[in-house]
């Protein structure tokens, strides 16, 4: 019963979280031909060209990705993120023939409040520990292949690209400016919603090669690790214990990145109330 309740409400919100999404595209970044970055920003371009359904680009644009990630994502990750991101793209569709509201005014109302409703859209589907794809997938698999940039740096590339190439597609400075704009207040909307809700997470690694581990760690998503020494209770084995501070969307890639490196590591994924620090909340 128990399983069938988290389902459900796994469902609901990434539906509710989905269609709220949609309405802030549709209601406010279509009009002004805005982009987000991501799968959603190249949609963008081929509905405004060629009037391909958003939702339909989407998951074309993904489905390729997924398979050239799924060594790093992990079996059980690599299914969640495709269920969900099939799911968001097939509603980012139904929620733009079931809104019709279209707001065409003030651009930087545009801006303001499409990064405001599409932010609290995702940070819905987030809520449930899902994630659709897009930017972090093609972000995952570039830092794996091409380590000289971490995974979140990689994202701010592909998503700072594709705003350029909108811009030069559209001929309008005007459009890359305001998009930035738009970019940030959603980015902030997500950032406030895992800082209030404490989405951060501490991992706790046992692993034969820790300093491989580590590397990995650092070299993937340029966090920190502390090293402590442990005993086995039952082995009496010593061996180092990994500790490290990640964010949710870096939890969701970390197990897969660690299956590559040790696939006999031991594993357990902490929720932390709160993280004070670099890289997280200021002191």
């Amino acid at each position: 019963m128990k399983k069938w309740k988290t389902f459900l409400l796994d469902n609901l919100c990434i539906i509710g979280g989905s269609l709220l999404f949609a309405l802030g595209l549709q209601g406010f970044s279509l009009p002004s031909n805005l982009l987000l970055g991501g799968a959603t920003g190249l949609a963008t371009i081929l509905y405004r060209f060629w009037d391909i359904p958003v939702g339909l680009s989407v998951m074309a644009i993904n489905i390729p990705l997924f398979f050239l990630c799924y060594r790093q994502m992990g079996r059980r990750a690599f299914w969640r993120t495709l269920y969900a991101t099939v799911l968001f793209s097939v509603l980012l569709d139904v929620g733009g023939m079931l809104f019709t509201f279209s707001y065409r005014g003030d651009t930087l109302l545009c801006a303001l409040f499409g990064g405001l409703i599409m932010g609290a859209g995702l940070a819905v589907v987030y809520s449930r520990d899902y994630v659709t794809g897009g930017t972090d997938l093609l972000a995952l698999f570039l830092a794996d292949k091409v380590p000289v940039l971490s995974f979140s740096k990689w994202i701010l590339v592909i998503d700072g690209s594709i705003v350029l190439l909108g811009a030069a597609v559209f001929r309008s400075v005007e459009v890359g400016m305001y998009s930035a704009l738009m970019i940030f207040i959603y980015s902030q909307v997500l950032e406030n919603y895992f800082s209030g809700k404490a989405r951060a997470k501490v991992a706790l690694i046992w692993s034969k090669t820790p300093e491989e581990v580590q590397q990995s760690i650092y070299a993937f998503l340029h966090r920190g690790v502390t090293i402590l020494e442990a005993t086995g209770g039952h082995t009496g084995q010593k061996r180092s214990l990994l500790l490290c501070a990640v964010s949710d969307r870096e939890a969701a890639m970390l197990r897969g990145q660690l299956k590559k490196v040790d696939a006999s590591a031991f594993i357990i994924v902490l929720r932390a109330t709160e993280i004070w620090g670099e890289g997280f909340l200021k002191l």
